[in-house]
């Protein structure tokens, strides 16, 4: 008989076929069949997802220079990673802004008497939270280009790599923060402070455990980093505030005398 996915032909007792793997299924689909394939898939704590979620803690080095040196059935795939990463972080951000997760006074960011008010411009921000995420990365991992200049082992695509792995990492592991924002409900400057403190943490950990660093040499690294980043950092500031007061100007929401 033929394989159902790549048409191969199989024998008639064969459960999974030779060529493509795929299960052979005979029987109809009930509703303990798909609760069963849904939690196996997703919630089986030897399924990719959390070995990847896991060993990017244990062992970043493994995941991402497994993935680049062929192993591609270990771990989750950086593209597959980055768009759950991207869904949870749409997710976080939009409770976040709507005050589910942190207590945010939007009256201390802007004049009451302004047109510009800042609880719009964080919800329209919230409105492209995954765009946010897809134009960052390209822009963290040329900034790593940068200021691992002198370590060749990476060329710019495998450093989109790097960052589509351990730039996820930050944002599935404030997705699971949920919960605890969710009681905890801080304000949100002392919520920010400590995620800037805690990722810094974490990317400084994930990089010297993938490029090999010594203590020393991650420190050189990360005073490097500082310049790189303050210098993206005001240049992308520039060109989306200019392209937001474009954006309210032309829909006449901000008219400019």
């Amino acid at each position: 008989m033929p394989c159902r996915n790549c048409q191969s032909e199989m024998q008639v007792n064969e459960k999974f076929c030779s060529t493509c793997g795929a299960k052979v299924i005979v029987n109809r689909i009930t509703i303990k069949q798909i609760v069963s394939d849904l939690s196996l898939t997703y919630f089986s704590f030897d399924n990719k997802f959390f070995v990847t979620f896991k060993t990017i803690f244990t062992d970043p080095s493994d995941v991402v220079n497994g993935y680049i040196n062929g192993l591609r059935m270990r771990y989750v795939n950086p593209i597959s990673y980055f768009i759950i990463a991207v869904a949870m972080g749409g997710i976080f951000s939009l409770l976040m802004v709507r005050g589910h997760l942190v207590e945010i006074d939007y009256g201390q960011f802007s004049d009451t008497n302004s047109p510009i008010k800042m609880e719009e411009i964080m919800r329209k921000v919230a409105d492209y939270n995954n765009l946010v995420y897809l134009i960052s990365l390209p822009f963290m991992a040329l900034m790593s280009k940068i200021v691992f200049y002198n370590l060749k082992q990476y060329n710019y695509a495998e450093h989109l790599v790097v960052y589509g792995y351990t730039y996820s990492q930050c944002a599935i592991l404030s997705f699971l923060f949920i919960p605890v924002l969710y009681v905890v409900k801080p304000p949100m400057n002392y919520y920010s402070l400590f995620s800037i403190v805690l990722y810094t943490i974490l990317h400084v950990y994930f990089l010297k455990k993938i490029f090999n660093l010594t203590t020393k040499q991650m420190f050189l690294k990360t005073l490097l980093f500082i310049p790189v980043f303050l210098v993206f950092y005001i240049g992308i500031s520039v060109v989306t505030a200019i392209a937001f007061f474009v954006y309210l100007y032309l829909t006449n929401q901000f008219p400019i005398p």
